[in-house]
Protein backbone atom coordinates (compact mmCIF):
# COMPACT_ATOMS: atom_id res chain seq x y z
CA UNK A 1 0.00 0.00 0.00
CA UNK A 2 1.10 3.65 0.22
CA UNK A 3 2.19 6.00 -2.53
CA UNK A 4 4.14 5.09 -5.64
CA UNK A 5 5.65 6.80 -8.65
CA UNK A 6 5.40 5.34 -12.13
CA UNK A 7 7.85 6.71 -14.70
CA UNK A 8 7.06 5.95 -18.34
CA UNK A 9 9.74 5.98 -21.01
CA UNK A 10 9.99 3.99 -24.19
CA UNK A 11 8.80 3.76 -27.74
CA UNK A 12 10.54 3.03 -31.00
CA UNK A 13 12.23 5.77 -33.00
CA UNK A 14 11.02 6.68 -36.48
CA UNK A 15 14.33 8.05 -37.73
CA UNK A 16 17.69 9.63 -36.93
CA UNK A 17 16.37 12.81 -35.30
CA UNK A 18 13.86 10.82 -33.28
CA UNK A 19 16.62 8.45 -32.11
CA UNK A 20 18.75 11.37 -30.91
CA UNK A 21 15.79 12.83 -29.07
CA UNK A 22 14.96 9.48 -27.46
CA UNK A 23 18.53 9.12 -26.21
CA UNK A 24 18.20 12.50 -24.51
CA UNK A 25 14.82 11.55 -23.07
CA UNK A 26 16.29 8.38 -21.58
CA UNK A 27 19.12 10.34 -20.00
CA UNK A 28 16.55 12.69 -18.45
CA UNK A 29 14.46 9.74 -17.30
CA UNK A 30 17.41 8.27 -15.42
CA UNK A 31 18.21 11.60 -13.75
CA UNK A 32 14.54 12.00 -12.81
CA UNK A 33 14.52 8.45 -11.44
CA UNK A 34 17.56 9.21 -9.30
CA UNK A 35 15.85 12.33 -7.94
CA UNK A 36 12.71 10.37 -7.09
CA UNK A 37 14.72 7.72 -5.26
CA UNK A 38 16.02 10.41 -2.89
CA UNK A 39 12.47 11.40 -1.85
CA UNK A 40 11.81 9.64 1.47
CA UNK A 41 9.10 6.98 1.57
CA UNK A 42 8.70 6.75 -2.21
CA UNK A 43 8.47 3.58 -4.24
CA UNK A 44 9.46 4.08 -7.88
CA UNK A 45 8.79 1.85 -10.88
CA UNK A 46 10.10 2.50 -14.38
CA UNK A 47 7.92 1.19 -17.21
CA UNK A 48 9.69 0.89 -20.54
CA UNK A 49 10.22 -1.37 -23.50
CA UNK A 50 13.95 -0.65 -23.42
CA UNK A 51 15.65 -3.45 -21.50
CA UNK A 52 18.92 -1.59 -21.07
CA UNK A 53 17.07 1.27 -19.42
CA UNK A 54 15.13 -1.16 -17.20
CA UNK A 55 18.34 -2.87 -16.09
CA UNK A 56 19.92 0.48 -15.21
CA UNK A 57 16.84 1.45 -13.19
CA UNK A 58 16.89 -1.84 -11.32
CA UNK A 59 20.55 -1.37 -10.39
CA UNK A 60 19.67 1.99 -8.88
CA UNK A 61 17.01 0.37 -6.69
CA UNK A 62 13.83 1.07 -8.65
CA UNK A 63 11.18 -1.41 -9.70
CA UNK A 64 10.75 -2.27 -13.37
CA UNK A 65 7.93 -3.14 -15.71
CA UNK A 66 8.66 -4.28 -19.26
CA UNK A 67 6.04 -2.89 -21.64
CA UNK A 68 7.26 -5.17 -24.44
CA UNK A 69 7.94 -4.32 -28.03
CA UNK A 70 4.38 -3.69 -29.21
CA UNK A 71 2.30 -0.51 -29.18
CA UNK A 72 2.31 1.20 -25.79
CA UNK A 73 -0.99 1.07 -23.88
CA UNK A 74 -1.07 3.38 -20.89
CA UNK A 75 -4.06 1.85 -19.13
CA UNK A 76 -2.77 -1.71 -19.48
CA UNK A 77 0.61 -0.67 -18.09
CA UNK A 78 -0.87 1.29 -15.21
CA UNK A 79 -3.26 -1.49 -14.24
CA UNK A 80 -0.53 -4.12 -14.34
CA UNK A 81 1.81 -2.06 -12.15
CA UNK A 82 -0.96 -1.22 -9.66
CA UNK A 83 -1.98 -4.86 -9.43
CA UNK A 84 1.61 -5.77 -8.59
CA UNK A 85 2.45 -2.88 -6.25
CA UNK A 86 -0.90 -2.42 -4.44
CA UNK A 87 -0.40 1.35 -4.17
CA UNK A 88 -3.21 3.45 -2.73
CA UNK A 89 -1.98 6.57 -4.49
CA UNK A 90 0.05 6.83 -7.67
CA UNK A 91 1.87 9.57 -9.51
CA UNK A 92 2.32 8.84 -13.20
CA UNK A 93 4.64 10.86 -15.42
CA UNK A 94 6.73 10.58 -18.54
CA UNK A 95 10.42 10.15 -17.99
CA UNK A 96 11.15 13.52 -19.63
CA UNK A 97 7.97 15.26 -18.50
CA UNK A 98 9.78 17.71 -16.22
CA UNK A 99 13.52 17.67 -16.98
CA UNK A 100 14.17 20.70 -14.76
CA UNK A 101 12.17 19.56 -11.72
CA UNK A 102 14.25 19.62 -8.55
CA UNK A 103 14.17 17.17 -5.63
CA UNK A 104 12.25 19.83 -3.72
CA UNK A 105 9.70 20.05 -6.55
CA UNK A 106 9.20 16.29 -6.49
CA UNK A 107 8.87 16.22 -2.70
CA UNK A 108 6.22 18.94 -2.84
CA UNK A 109 4.32 17.18 -5.63
CA UNK A 110 4.20 13.98 -3.62
CA UNK A 111 3.11 15.89 -0.53
CA UNK A 112 0.24 17.49 -2.44
CA UNK A 113 -0.93 14.09 -3.66
CA UNK A 114 -0.80 12.60 -0.17
CA UNK A 115 -2.63 15.58 1.36
CA UNK A 116 -5.39 15.80 -1.25
CA UNK A 117 -8.83 14.69 0.02
CA UNK A 118 -9.93 11.58 -1.85
CA UNK A 119 -11.00 11.08 -4.53
CA UNK A 120 -8.71 13.53 -6.30
CA UNK A 121 -6.57 13.85 -9.40
CA UNK A 122 -3.45 15.98 -9.34
CA UNK A 123 -2.13 17.45 -12.61
CA UNK A 124 0.40 19.94 -13.89
CA UNK A 125 -1.81 21.34 -16.65
CA UNK A 126 -5.61 21.48 -16.82
CA UNK A 127 -5.77 20.64 -20.55
CA UNK A 128 -2.46 18.94 -21.34
CA UNK A 129 -1.29 17.10 -18.24
CA UNK A 130 1.88 15.03 -18.41
CA UNK A 131 2.24 14.71 -14.63
CA UNK A 132 -0.86 12.98 -13.25
CA UNK A 133 -1.42 11.67 -9.74
CA UNK A 134 -4.61 10.25 -8.31
CA UNK A 135 -6.08 8.55 -5.28
CA UNK A 136 -7.50 6.14 -4.52
CA UNK A 137 -6.07 3.98 -7.29
CA UNK A 138 -9.30 1.95 -7.30
CA UNK A 139 -10.79 4.85 -9.31
CA UNK A 140 -8.93 3.52 -12.33
CA UNK A 141 -11.65 0.87 -12.67
CA UNK A 142 -13.99 3.59 -13.93
CA UNK A 143 -11.75 4.45 -16.88
CA UNK A 144 -12.44 2.55 -20.08
CA UNK A 145 -9.86 4.14 -22.36
CA UNK A 146 -6.96 6.56 -22.08
CA UNK A 147 -4.49 6.75 -24.90
CA UNK A 148 -2.02 9.05 -23.15
CA UNK A 149 -1.36 10.88 -19.89
CA UNK A 150 -3.22 13.96 -21.19
CA UNK A 151 -6.27 11.79 -21.72
CA UNK A 152 -5.91 10.00 -18.37
CA UNK A 153 -6.22 13.23 -16.37
CA UNK A 154 -9.25 14.30 -18.40
CA UNK A 155 -10.98 10.93 -17.95
CA UNK A 156 -10.39 10.90 -14.19
CA UNK A 157 -11.99 14.33 -13.90
CA UNK A 158 -14.86 13.13 -16.06
CA UNK A 159 -15.73 10.31 -13.64
CA UNK A 160 -15.86 12.74 -10.72
CA UNK A 161 -12.40 13.04 -9.17
CA UNK A 162 -11.70 16.50 -7.77
CA UNK A 163 -9.08 18.33 -9.83
CA UNK A 164 -6.02 19.61 -7.97
CA UNK A 165 -3.59 21.74 -9.98
CA UNK A 166 0.11 21.84 -9.27
CA UNK A 167 1.63 25.31 -8.78
CA UNK A 168 2.05 27.06 -12.17
CA UNK A 169 5.83 26.73 -11.97
CA UNK A 170 7.36 26.58 -15.49
CA UNK A 171 9.75 23.83 -14.38
CA UNK A 172 6.68 21.63 -13.97
CA UNK A 173 5.06 22.50 -17.29
CA UNK A 174 8.13 22.24 -19.53
CA UNK A 175 8.05 18.84 -21.21
CA UNK A 176 10.72 17.58 -23.59
CA UNK A 177 8.87 16.29 -26.64
CA UNK A 178 10.56 17.86 -29.66
CA UNK A 179 13.98 18.95 -30.93
CA UNK A 180 12.96 22.55 -30.21
CA UNK A 181 12.46 21.62 -26.56
CA UNK A 182 15.88 19.94 -26.54
CA UNK A 183 17.58 23.03 -28.00
CA UNK A 184 15.79 25.26 -25.53
CA UNK A 185 16.88 23.03 -22.64
CA UNK A 186 20.45 23.10 -23.96
CA UNK A 187 20.28 26.91 -24.12
CA UNK A 188 19.06 27.08 -20.50
CA UNK A 189 21.73 24.68 -19.22
CA UNK A 190 24.47 26.65 -20.97
CA UNK A 191 23.28 29.64 -18.95
CA UNK A 192 23.41 27.91 -15.60
CA UNK A 193 20.18 25.93 -15.27
CA UNK A 194 21.04 22.84 -13.18
CA UNK A 195 20.32 19.36 -14.55
CA UNK A 196 21.55 15.84 -13.84
CA UNK A 197 24.89 14.65 -15.16
CA UNK A 198 23.38 12.22 -17.69
CA UNK A 199 21.19 14.98 -19.09
CA UNK A 200 24.13 17.39 -19.27
CA UNK A 201 26.22 14.90 -21.23
CA UNK A 202 23.40 14.11 -23.65
CA UNK A 203 22.76 17.81 -24.27
CA UNK A 204 26.45 18.41 -24.94
CA UNK A 205 26.32 15.77 -27.67
CA UNK A 206 23.32 17.17 -29.55
CA UNK A 207 24.19 17.48 -33.26
CA UNK A 208 21.68 20.27 -33.96
CA UNK A 209 22.36 23.96 -34.44
CA UNK A 210 20.42 26.33 -32.19
CA UNK A 211 21.10 29.49 -34.19
CA UNK A 212 17.42 30.09 -34.95
CA UNK A 213 16.52 29.97 -31.25
CA UNK A 214 19.35 32.37 -30.44
CA UNK A 215 18.16 34.75 -33.17
CA UNK A 216 14.69 34.70 -31.60
CA UNK A 217 16.13 35.39 -28.14
CA UNK A 218 18.11 38.35 -29.50
CA UNK A 219 14.87 39.86 -30.81
CA UNK A 220 13.04 39.25 -27.52
CA UNK A 221 15.73 41.23 -25.72
CA UNK A 222 14.96 44.32 -27.79
CA UNK A 223 12.57 46.85 -26.16
CA UNK A 224 9.39 47.35 -28.14
CA UNK A 225 9.60 44.20 -30.25
CA UNK A 226 6.48 42.58 -31.69
CA UNK A 227 6.10 38.94 -30.59
CA UNK A 228 3.71 36.44 -32.17
CA UNK A 229 2.58 33.34 -30.27
CA UNK A 230 0.66 30.77 -32.29
CA UNK A 231 -0.86 27.42 -31.36
CA UNK A 232 -1.95 26.06 -28.00
CA UNK A 233 -0.92 29.16 -26.08
CA UNK A 234 -2.03 29.30 -22.44
CA UNK A 235 -2.49 32.36 -20.22
CA UNK A 236 0.61 31.61 -18.14
CA UNK A 237 3.11 32.41 -20.87
CA UNK A 238 1.23 35.56 -21.88
CA UNK A 239 1.30 36.79 -18.29
CA UNK A 240 5.00 35.94 -17.93
CA UNK A 241 5.97 37.90 -21.04
CA UNK A 242 3.80 40.86 -20.08
CA UNK A 243 5.40 41.00 -16.64
CA UNK A 244 9.01 40.72 -17.78
CA UNK A 245 9.35 42.23 -21.24
CA UNK A 246 8.58 45.51 -22.94
CA UNK A 247 7.01 44.14 -26.08
CA UNK A 248 3.72 43.89 -27.93
CA UNK A 249 2.12 40.48 -28.10
CA UNK A 250 0.06 39.09 -30.94
CA UNK A 251 -1.48 35.90 -29.60
CA UNK A 252 -3.53 33.41 -31.57
CA UNK A 253 -4.46 30.52 -29.30
CA UNK A 254 -6.64 27.63 -30.42
CA UNK A 255 -7.30 23.93 -29.90
CA UNK A 256 -5.88 23.74 -26.37
CA UNK A 257 -6.49 20.23 -25.06
CA UNK A 258 -6.86 18.74 -28.53
CA UNK A 259 -5.20 15.50 -27.39
CA UNK A 260 -7.08 15.11 -24.11
CA UNK A 261 -10.40 15.89 -25.78
CA UNK A 262 -9.78 13.31 -28.48
CA UNK A 263 -9.89 15.86 -31.29
CA UNK A 264 -6.48 14.91 -32.65
CA UNK A 265 -7.26 11.19 -32.60
CA UNK A 266 -10.62 11.77 -34.32
CA UNK A 267 -9.01 14.14 -36.82
CA UNK A 268 -11.50 16.88 -36.00
CA UNK A 269 -9.00 19.65 -35.26
CA UNK A 270 -10.11 22.95 -36.81
CA UNK A 271 -7.92 26.02 -36.99
CA UNK A 272 -8.80 29.55 -38.09
CA UNK A 273 -5.12 30.08 -38.91
CA UNK A 274 -5.33 26.89 -40.94
CA UNK A 275 -8.25 28.25 -42.93
CA UNK A 276 -6.30 31.45 -43.57
CA UNK A 277 -3.23 29.45 -44.63
CA UNK A 278 -5.35 27.49 -47.10
CA UNK A 279 -7.10 30.60 -48.40
CA UNK A 280 -4.01 32.73 -49.13
CA UNK A 281 -1.31 30.08 -49.49
CA UNK A 282 1.81 29.48 -47.46
CA UNK A 283 3.90 32.23 -49.06
CA UNK A 284 1.37 34.95 -48.25
CA UNK A 285 0.76 33.52 -44.77
CA UNK A 286 4.41 33.84 -43.78
CA UNK A 287 4.80 37.18 -45.58
CA UNK A 288 1.92 38.53 -43.49
CA UNK A 289 3.38 37.01 -40.31
CA UNK A 290 6.65 38.79 -41.02
CA UNK A 291 4.75 42.05 -41.48
CA UNK A 292 3.10 41.96 -38.04
CA UNK A 293 5.82 40.34 -35.90
CA UNK A 294 9.56 40.67 -35.31
CA UNK A 295 9.73 37.12 -33.93
CA UNK A 296 7.29 34.19 -33.76
CA UNK A 297 7.02 31.09 -31.60
CA UNK A 298 4.83 28.63 -33.45
CA UNK A 299 3.28 25.46 -32.00
CA UNK A 300 2.71 23.95 -35.44
CA UNK A 301 0.77 20.85 -34.41
CA UNK A 302 -2.62 22.60 -34.54
CA UNK A 303 -2.19 23.95 -38.05
CA UNK A 304 -0.67 20.71 -39.33
CA UNK A 305 -3.60 18.70 -37.96
CA UNK A 306 -6.04 21.11 -39.60
CA UNK A 307 -4.22 20.64 -42.92
CA UNK A 308 -4.45 16.85 -42.56
CA UNK A 309 -0.69 16.55 -42.26
CA UNK A 310 -0.52 13.41 -40.12
CA UNK A 311 3.09 12.30 -40.49
CA UNK A 312 5.48 10.26 -38.38
CA UNK A 313 7.43 11.96 -35.63
CA UNK A 314 10.64 12.08 -37.67
CA UNK A 315 9.01 14.29 -40.29
CA UNK A 316 7.59 16.68 -37.67
CA UNK A 317 10.96 16.85 -35.95
CA UNK A 318 12.75 17.65 -39.20
CA UNK A 319 10.27 20.49 -39.61
CA UNK A 320 11.08 21.80 -36.12
CA UNK A 321 14.76 21.89 -37.10
CA UNK A 322 14.07 23.55 -40.44
CA UNK A 323 15.37 20.55 -42.38
CA UNK A 324 12.84 20.96 -45.16
CA UNK A 325 14.96 19.09 -47.70
CA UNK A 326 14.68 15.94 -45.54
CA UNK A 327 10.87 16.05 -45.49
CA UNK A 328 9.00 13.84 -47.95
CA UNK A 329 5.47 15.13 -47.29
CA UNK A 330 4.95 17.89 -49.89
CA UNK A 331 2.76 20.12 -47.73
CA UNK A 332 4.98 19.91 -44.65
CA UNK A 333 8.09 20.37 -46.79
CA UNK A 334 6.71 23.60 -48.28
CA UNK A 335 5.44 24.87 -44.92
CA UNK A 336 8.86 24.31 -43.33
CA UNK A 337 10.78 25.91 -46.20
CA UNK A 338 8.62 29.02 -46.10
CA UNK A 339 8.82 29.28 -42.30
CA UNK A 340 12.60 28.98 -42.36
CA UNK A 341 12.96 31.54 -45.15
CA UNK A 342 10.74 34.13 -43.47
CA UNK A 343 12.64 37.38 -42.85
CA UNK A 344 11.90 37.28 -39.10
CA UNK A 345 12.97 34.35 -36.89
CA UNK A 346 10.13 31.81 -36.66
CA UNK A 347 10.75 29.08 -34.08
CA UNK A 348 8.78 25.90 -34.80
CA UNK A 349 7.85 23.28 -32.24
CA UNK A 350 5.07 21.75 -30.18
CA UNK A 351 2.98 22.69 -27.16
CA UNK A 352 5.85 23.00 -24.68
CA UNK A 353 7.51 25.63 -26.85
CA UNK A 354 4.66 28.11 -26.26
CA UNK A 355 4.10 27.16 -22.62
CA UNK A 356 6.71 26.15 -20.03
CA UNK A 357 9.63 26.41 -22.42
CA UNK A 358 9.05 30.01 -23.41
CA UNK A 359 8.30 30.97 -19.81
CA UNK A 360 11.67 29.58 -18.72
CA UNK A 361 13.44 31.34 -21.55
CA UNK A 362 11.85 34.72 -20.81
CA UNK A 363 12.76 34.41 -17.13
CA UNK A 364 16.47 34.28 -18.03
CA UNK A 365 16.51 37.57 -19.94
CA UNK A 366 18.23 40.13 -17.69
CA UNK A 367 17.19 42.95 -19.99
CA UNK A 368 13.56 42.03 -19.36
CA UNK A 369 13.94 42.31 -15.60
CA UNK A 370 15.90 45.55 -15.84
CA UNK A 371 13.40 47.19 -18.17
CA UNK A 372 10.58 46.60 -15.69
CA UNK A 373 12.43 48.11 -12.74
CA UNK A 374 11.13 51.47 -11.46
CA UNK A 375 12.52 54.49 -13.29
Amino acid sequence: MGTGVLLLEGGSASGEVDSTLQALRRAIAMDTLINWLTVPGTQVVLASGNRQLLQAAEKLGAGRYDTGGGPFRLLDTLRAVLQEQKWQRVLCMGGAAAPLATRQDLTEILGMLQAAPEPAVLMNNPLSADIVGFSPTSCLAGIQAAGCDNDLAFQLCHIGLRRVLLPPEPRLTFDLDTPSDALLLQWLVERGQPVGERTRQALAGLPWDGWRLQAAVDVLARPGCEVALLGRVGPGVVSEINQRLQCRLRVFSEERGMKALGRLASRSVTSLLGHYYQAVGGAEFFRALGQVADVAFFDTRVLLAHLGCYVEAEQRFCSDLGWWREITHPGLREFTRLAWQTEVPVVLGGHSLVSGGLRLLVATLPAGRERNSPE
